[in-house]
């Protein structure tokens, strides 16, 4: 979605949260081919965090520790006037673990 979003120019950045280098080319075409500000949040350590991401040039680039990261999230069950909502369980903030642990990677 984050090329589709970018040629639809509707935002003044456009930022991604991961360390997956998978997404290194995609950000360079919504930086180069299509005009548009690129902005990148880590949720790793800086030492961990993806060289080939950093080297998109975001205009931004933060840091972001677990901490928040799981402060950021929505319960794993959620009730509006709808009924009951449910996170699927492979997402489930305890399906590795504390909500709090650390990523798995590091």
């Amino acid at each position: 979605m984050l090329l589709v979003d970018a040629m639809k120019g509707e935002c003044d950045v456009y930022a991604v949260c991961t360390n997956d280098s998978d997404l290194t080319m995609p950000l360079r075409l919504v930086r180069d081919e299509l005009g548009r500000n690129v902005g990148l949040l880590s949720p790793m350590q800086p030492k961990r965090a993806s060289n080939e991401l950093k080297q998109t040039q975001p205009i931004l680039h933060r840091q972001i520790t677990p901490a928040q990261l799981a402060a950021a999230q929505l319960p794993d069950e959620l009730t509006d006037s709808h009924g009951v909502i449910r996170r699927p369980s492979e997402w489930a903030r305890n399906s590795e673990g504390s909500a709090l642990a650390e990523p798995s990677n590091q």
